[in-house]
């Protein structure tokens, strides 16, 4: 059994290896270079042309080889020129490397190298003769002096061309055009806007309910529950509450009591059972302002709950009534 086992595994590293093997002869990739001089005089340029044959176009990269040796030497240019496709598969790169030098010395140019994720070739390393131009110093005569630049004269009419092919000049006049046009047209509107009729915005009348909900919403923004202050919390709301009263029954509410207000409800046909939560209201009220007695804060809530469903309770009596007397208006008429 134990045989069986190691013919097996055996097996498995075989086929294995042979995947390995078709998988790697499968990629293919080159790099080839040519030096096109081997001197050149300091200045001038040298090229190294390349091609480069690769299946894998698109992960395939090229770079010259840091070898840690000091170049005496400047890149000017290395990439890409053309591209052949040869086959299905494979495909050529021609690149060039262009350097130069100012160092009157034998130049190592190191190798290019060029790789996929999984392959990686390189050229050989080059060598150029850098040399400096022989001047001929027994004929002194022959030199030169250098020449100062020729002065050049601009006529009027160089001077407009200049100009006029100029687009800084045409975009400031473009600008003054549109800054003169903006301005009379600003000054043509604010002329229009000082002759305009002025019309005054009628401000909407709030109705009393609303008026009543603007005093609440002030009283709970200045949080006197929170701040213990019972006593100017209950006065504003009382003094909300008869506001209402004042404005939505036509009451003189402002100046009573909170007796005076209770006995005037039953007066207009409000129950006792409807003026109950009312009269518990009032009666925190009076002991916060004039016995100087502090009610829980859950006390002060539920006052602000029951007033608030007092007032709702006013509106759909209120609303009925308003519905009754029309419908009574709308029959007569008929």
């Amino acid at each position: 059994m134990q045989d069986n086992y190691f013919k097996i595994v055996k097996l498995f590293a075989l086929v294995l290896l042979l995947f390995l093997g078709q998988s790697l002869s499968a990629q293919s990739l080159s790099i080839q270079g040519e030096l096109d001089k081997s001197e050149m005089k300091t200045g001038e340029q040298a090229a190294v042309n390349l091609i480069i044959r690769t299946d894998n176009l698109p992960e395939t990269r090229f770079r010259l080889s840091d070898d840690g040796t000091e170049k005496r030497f400047e890149v000017l240019e290395l990439g890409a020129l053309d591209t052949t496709k040869l086959n299905d598969k494979l495909l050529e790169i021609k690149a060039r490397l262009l350097i130069t030098s100012f160092d009157s010395t034998l130049v190592r140019i190191p190798p290019i190298i060029a790789e996929t994720p999984t392959l990686i070739d390189s050229t050989q390393s080059f060598a150029l003769n850098v040399i400096q131009p022989q001047v001929d110093i027994s004929k002194p005569n022959d030199f030169k002096e250098i020449k100062s630049p020729w002065a050049v004269t601009l006529t009027w009419r160089d001077i407009v061309d200049i100009i006029l092919s100029s687009w800084i000049f045409w975009l400031i006049i473009v600008s003054l055009v549109l800054a003169v046009a903006t301005f009379f047209a600003y000054r043509r509107y604010q002329e229009r806007k000082l002759n305009a009729p002025t019309e005054i915005p009628q401000a909407r009348v709030l109705t009393p309910k609303e008026t009543f909900e603007q005093s609440i919403k002030l009283i709970e923004e200045r949080h006197y529950i929170e701040q213990a202050n019972f006593k100017t919390y209950y006065t504003l709301l009382i003094e909300a509450l008869k506001t209402y009263l004042d404005s939505r029954l036509d009451l003189m509410t402002l100046e009573q009591t909170s007796n005076e207000v209770l006995q005037t409800l039953k007066s207009l046909a409000y129950s006792n059972k409807e003026l109950n939560a009312l009269e518990t209201v009032f009666r925190l009220a009076d002991l916060s302002k004039f016995a100087k007695s502090k009610p829980t804060e859950e006390e002060a809530k539920n006052s602000l709950v029951l007033i608030r469903d007092f007032v709702q309770l006013v509106e759909d009596k209120k609303q009925e009534q308003e519905i009754k007397e029309n419908s009574i208006y709308d029959i007569s008429v008929s």
